[in-house]
Formats: structure tokens, sequence, C-alpha cells
């Protein structure tokens, strides 16, 4: 619906990150460079993993579907290779599907 809407810029999109606790297990999904660390004994432990059109997976997957990489960046204009929004972009290469996590 909303990228129906002509008074929406179909340029505009943002990153998400949420968790979920269910007793003793966490899960966390992103979209996007936002990033969840949990601290277990004093140790840094990444829940998330940024989706960078320099990270290998997602260069892989964004040539695959016929997008590219251009100095870093998706189809030579965003940082981010998943992102909600940005319907600009989302073909070729840009997702909102999120990878999910657990420690």
């Amino acid at each position: 619906a909303l990228a129906e809407d002509d008074s929406i810029s179909t340029s505009s999109g943002t990153t998400a990150l949420t968790a979920l606790i269910l007793g003793r297990l966490l899960l966390v999904a992103n979209a996007g460079d936002c990033r969840a660390v949990l601290c277990r004994k004093g140790e840094a432990i990444d829940m998330s993993e940024d989706h960078r059109p320099t990270h290998p997976s997602e260069k892989r997957r964004v040539e695959e579907l016929g997008g590219f990489i251009d100095d870093g960046y998706l189809n030579g204009v965003l940082s981010v290779t998943r992102a909600l929004g940005d319907w600009d972009l989302k073909l070729p290469g840009a997702s909102a599907s999120p990878l999910i996590a657990e420690p």
C-alpha cells in the first residue's frame, strides 16, 4: 500500500533489528547494518551480521540477482544490501529478508 502512495518517496528506507526472549532462548533478526551484541561473562558475542555490499556472501547474492557493487555500494547507491523501504532499489539485489542468529 505504501509503495503505491505517490506522496511517499520510493527512495526512503531504514534498517531494523529486533530481539525476542523466550525463556532462555534469545532470537535476533536484523535487516541492514543494525547490530546486536550479547555480553556473556564479560565477553561480547555478535548476535547479528551487518548486511553490507562488501560482505562476500551478500556480494555474491546481489550479483546472482543481477545487481552490482560499485565502490562498496549496492547498485552504486546504498551502503546496505538489506533494508526496509528503498523500493526503488529492491530489484535487483536489495532485500528486506533478515538473517536470524542465536548464541
